[in-house]
C-alpha cells in the first residue's frame, strides 16, 4: 500500500513561501529606510559639531526649525543668531536649559509684547554690533527676557533690572547681571628662531584680563609654566603681545599653551601649538574640522610657514585652491554639492590629506 502525505507538504510549502516573502520584505523596508536616512534633506538649522552643540539659527522663534534646535539643546551648547531672529511669541523651550546664546553681527528682535525664557545659568553675548531690540511702539514691560523664574530684563525697564538698552550698552547679560565676552583671541602663533622660540599672540577684546601664563610641554601632556605676561584689563582693540623662549631644548618637539587668567581667578586655556626642528615620521600636523560640514570648514595647521590648501572631488579634480600662512583657515563649503571630498595641506616639508563629507 502507497503512503500519501500531500497535504503535509503543501502546508511545509505555503510556510517556505511565507517565511521568504518575510524576508524579501524586511529587506525592502530596510533598504528604503537607509535611502531615506542618507538622502533626504536634513533642517538648514542644525549643530555644526558635537558635545557641545553649535546651533546656528534665524528667522522666528515660531518657526518649527527653531524650536527644534532649541528642544535639541542641552546645558553647555552654543546657540549663534547669524541673522535676524524675530521674537514673536512667548519661546520657553530653553527655560529650563543653561546655553550661550551668541548675537553675531545680528539682532534678536521683539516684534510682540511677549517673553523668552533661558535657563538660569544661560549667557547672552553680543559681538559685531549684535543688539537686541524691539519694534517701534512695542517696547513695555512684557517684552522681556528670563533667566529661569528671574525677569532680568524687560524693554523699558520695568519689574526688571535691566533695559534692552543697558544690556546693548555692557555687551550681554546673565541672571547676575550684565556681562560681556571674554577675552577673545584672534592669532597664537609659535615659530622656531635660531636657539629659541618666539610666541605672538593677539587679542580682539579684554575683559577683566589680568595675564597670560605661559606653559610648555614635550609630550602634549604634561604642562610647565615658564612665564608670565600681563594682561590689558580691558579693551575693545586688538592688542598684540610676544615673548621669547630662550631655555626652548634643540632638536626636540615642544608643545605651548597659553592660561589666560581674570583678576577674579576664572582662567581658560587656549589651543595648544607645536615647535620641531624637524618633522618626525607619523606626526600629524593638520587637522580639518567639522566633518561632516554644512557651510564652513576649518583647518588648522599645527606648525608654521606657508602651505596650499586643496579641495578635491572624488575625480581628483581641484575644486578650489588656497594659499595660506595661518595656522587657522576657514574653507566657505556652502556652495559645493553634498558628497566625499578631500582636503590636502602640503608645503615643501608637508603633505597631509583628509576625506572629508560635505552634506548640506
Amino acid at each position: 500500500m502507497e503512503l500519501r502525505n500531500e497535504p503535509n507538504v503543501r502546508q511545509e510549502q505555503r510556510l517556505v513561501r511565507i517565511l521568504i516573502a518575510s524576508t524579501v520584505l524586511t529587506i525592502i523596508l530596510g533598504g528604503t529606510f537607509l535611502f531615506m536616512g542618507n538622502f533626504l534633506p536634513t533642517s538648514d538649522i542644525h549643530a555644526a559639531s558635537n558635545s557641545p552643540n553649535t546651533y546656528y539659527i534665524s528667522g522666528s522663534v515660531s518657526n518649527s526649525k527653531v524650536k527644534s534646535a532649541f528642544e535639541d539643546c542641552v546645558d553647555g551648547d552654543t546657540i549663534i543668531i547669524e541673522k535676524k531672529l524675530t521674537v514673536n511669541k512667548e519661546s520657553d523651550e530653553l527655560k529650563n536649559t543653561d546655553v550661550i546664546i551668541i548675537i553675531d553681527g545680528s539682532e534678536m528682535y521683539w516684534t510682540a509684547k511677549k517673553s523668552f525664557y533661558f535657563g538660569a545659568g544661560s549667557k547672552i553675548l553680543l559681538r559685531n554690533g549684535g543688539e537686541i531690540t524691539v519694534k517701534k511702539g512695542s517696547c513695555n514691560k512684557d517684552a522681556a527676557i528670563y533667566f529661569g523664574s528671574t525677569k532680568k530684563v524687560s524693554c523699558d525697564g520695568d519689574e526688571a533690572d535691566l533695559t534692552f538698552d543697558e544690556v546693548n550698552s555692557a555687551g550681554g547679560v546673565q541672571a547676575s547681571g550684565v556681562t560681556a565676552l571674554p577675552v577673545e583671541l584672534i592669532r597664537f602663533e609659535t615659530k622656531r628662531e635660531d636657539r629659541f622660540v618666539v610666541l605672538n599672540w593677539a587679542t580682539a577684546s579684554e575683559l577683566n584680563n589680568s595675564h597670560f601664563d605661559i606653559e610648555r610641554s614635550s609630550d602634549g601632556e604634561t604642562w610647565q609654566k615658564i612665564a608670565t605676561v600681563p594682561g590689558n584689563g580691558n579693551s575693545q582693540k586688538i592688542i598684540t603681545y610676544q615673548y621669547e623662549d630662550q631655555t626652548a631644548e634643540l632638536g626636540k618637539i615642544l608643545y605651548y599653551r597659553l592660561k589666560q587668567n581674570d583678576f577674579d581667578g576664572v582662567f581658560e586655556y587656549s589651543y595648544v601649538r607645536m615647535v620641531s626642528d624637524k618633522i618626525e615620521a607619523g606626526t600629524t600636523l593638520t587637522s580639518v574640522y567639522p566633518n561632516p560640514v554644512d557651510k564652513f570648514l576649518n583647518v588648522k595647521i599645527e606648525d608654521y610657514g606657508t602651505y596650499q590648501i586643496l579641495l578635491i572631488d572624488q575625480s581628483g579634480q581641484i575644486i578650489t585652491q588656497t594659499q595660506t600662512t595661518d595656522n587657522l583657515t576657514t574653507l566657505i563649503t556652502s556652495e559645493y554639492k553634498t558628497g566625499i571630498y578631500f582636503v590636502t595641506i602640503q608645503n615643501d616639508r608637508i603633505k597631509e590629506s583628509h576625506k572629508i563629507v560635505i552634506k548640506h
